[in-house]
């Protein structure tokens, strides 16, 4: 099955216009009290703009399907779906904002703008529908479809304008006992207490290098292939000038 082209209304637009409905049905009740019904001058008129507003939400509004349709359903939203991931920009392509990005990006949702409108659609639809496709507010959004990094169709890093965040960490972050003899008497702190401390201590030492190793790792990760050159040259150098710099054998 084919979902329409025209956009739905999304969840704020159809809670603006359920709010007109609401407060003009209000205003046009015959229980409205007499003082206010007279000062209406425009009833007629208030009448039609009720009348448009329930049209829009009948015509506009995401209805849901009928059961016998939500396979169907599904089953368009996934194909679209794989058909606009592909080629789709990465998320480090769009925040690195790499050489070609931009072009990237653009030539990518104009090959795919009617993929992506059908499948909001189907979205808005499902999530009527009582369909477990996110919330109200995430149901049709793709940025959460998007690849973080890597891939096939992830283009070259190089040369972006945001650096990817690096983090520099010593090579051992050691946590001691500060505490002295008296204190722990002071304290009231026993042998069996300081045991129960130290584990805890030794436990969070632990983490700590594990997440030394995991930023050192994820450094390394992050890096082009142009900083990788970069800094083989610069070793090189240090090298070379270290070379010359040995005095000469007598």
């Amino acid at each position: 099955m084919k979902e329409q082209s025209k956009p739905y209304l999304n969840y704020k637009q159809e809670d603006e216009l359920l709010e007109d409905k609401a407060r003009l049905e209000k205003m046009l009740s015959p229980n409205m009290p007499a003082h206010i019904q007279n000062q209406i001058q425009d009833r007629p008129g208030m009448s039609r703009q009720l009348d448009a507003v329930k049209q829009q939400l009948r015509d506009d509004a995401p209805h849901a399907y009928k059961s016998d349709q939500l396979d169907g359903a599904i089953a368009r939203a996934n194909t679209l779906k794989e058909q606009w991931q592909a080629g789709m920009p990465t998320g480090s392509e769009m925040r690195r904002n790499s050489p070609g990005a931009l072009d990237k990006h653009m030539n990518w949702e104009s090959r795919n703008k009617k993929a992506i409108l059908e499948w909001k659609n189907i979205q808005r639809r499902l999530h009527a529908s009582g369909v477990d496709v996110g919330g109200e507010r995430s149901c049709a959004d793709i940025e959460k479809h998007r690849i973080a990094k890597g891939g096939p169709s992830e283009g070259n890093l190089d040369g972006g304008q945001i650096r990817p965040t690096e983090y520099y960490l010593p090579e051992h972050i050691e946590i001691k006992n500060v505490m002295s003899d008296e204190d722990k008497v002071a304290r009231g702190i026993t042998p069996d207490d300081m045991n129960v401390v130290l584990e805890k201590l030794a436990e969070v030492q632990r983490q700590l290098d594990d997440l030394k190793k995991s930023k050192h790792k994820q450094r390394a990760d992050n890096r082009t292939d142009a900083e990788k050159l970069a800094d083989k040259e610069r070793m090189a150098a240090v090298r070379a000038k270290r070379k010359t710099e040995q005095p000469a054998a007598a």
